[in-house]
């Protein structure tokens, strides 16, 4: 099984679960390092659900049983490690320094691959749509998620899709939710351990009928479950922090598709740039890339 397995069982069959059985699959997606080794009773002790809806819960995601679940969960658990946990691991279990770059290069590249097959046409197809459409787009990420929200903000803008990128909580993002418009898009960026401000802000959104787009690493996660549109991306780290390529491959997918999608507004925007960029003169040589 692929480390994403889980997560697909859980969203292909979350509208045939029971209620309960939803309570349950939501606790196990957000919270899989207790679910790693925590028997049925104590699951459903902390879900408030007797021993036996954990075990028909497995069964309705195509488990044999509660164990084969967990075993597909401990495959996962280098992945839910806090960035405390990776550094103590890895002063336990040394690292052949001579090997690093090979791992992390090829961890990468797994990453890509990952994001790549769960990639789904008619998901980035709507997202896109969503983003053309809309007057003024937000794009909210924090901490970790933060670069690659300045990132996918930079590229749209130089698009000439007019965009805004939060990436602190706080006024600004109250004041930005007071603000925001139908005619509005918002963008939220976030993986594990997913920032309550950011899954707040596509709540808002979404209860104000503002368009959303998560960008992701579980079908699952908060975000997703939120939002109108779901992009998934690999994020599997080597050192102490999760891997962000797979996310800013997504990020260069959609404005791939959007500078295809609508070439006239993209070169009237980059040629404005190009002309100020040399009037004022703000980069040295010939090439010019913002």
């Amino acid at each position: 099984m692929v480390p994403s397995e889980l997560q697909r069982r859980i969203a292909e069959r979350y509208d045939q679960l029971s209620p309960k059985q939803r309570q349950v699959a939501r606790f196990i997606a957000d919270n899989e390092a207790f679910t790693a080794f925590a028997s049925a009773a104590e699951l459903g002790k902390a879900v408030d659900v007797d021993a036996a809806t954990v075990v028909r819960l497995a069964q309705s995601l195509g488990f044999s049983g509660y164990a084969e679940l967990q075993e597909v969960i401990r495959g996962r658990i280098p992945e839910r490690l806090t960035f405390v946990q990776r550094i103590e691991q890895q002063r336990q279990q040394p690292m052949d320094r001579q090997q690093l770059p090979v791992k992390v290069f090829t961890n990468d590249i797994e990453n890509l691959n990952q994001t790549l097959n769960q990639t789904q046409p008619e998901a980035v197809d709507a997202a896109v749509e969503a983003i053309c459409r809309a007057d003024h787009v937000i794009v909210v990420g924090m901490g970790f998620s933060a670069a690659v929200a300045v990132f996918l903000g930079h590229g749209l803008n130089s698009l000439g899709i007019r965009t805004t990128v939060l990436t602190e909580g706080g006024s600004s993002l109250t004041i930005t939710l007071a603000n925001l418009r139908p005619t509005d898009l918002m963008i939220g960026v976030s993986v594990w351990r997913y920032l309550r401000d950011t899954v707040a802000a596509l709540a808002g959104a979404a209860e104000r009928g503002v368009p959303t787009i998560a960008l992701t690493d579980s079908s699952v996660s908060p975000p997703a479950r939120i939002a109108d549109h779901v992009l998934v991306a690999a994020t599997r780290g080597v050192g102490h922090s999760l891997s962000p390529v797979g996310l800013i491959a997504v990020v260069n997918l959609l404005l791939a598709e959007i500078a295809v999608r609508e070439p006239e507004r993209a070169l009237a925007v980059l040629r404005e740039v190009d002309r100020l960029y040399r009037e004022q003169g703000m980069v040295d040589g010939a090439e010019q890339n913002g």
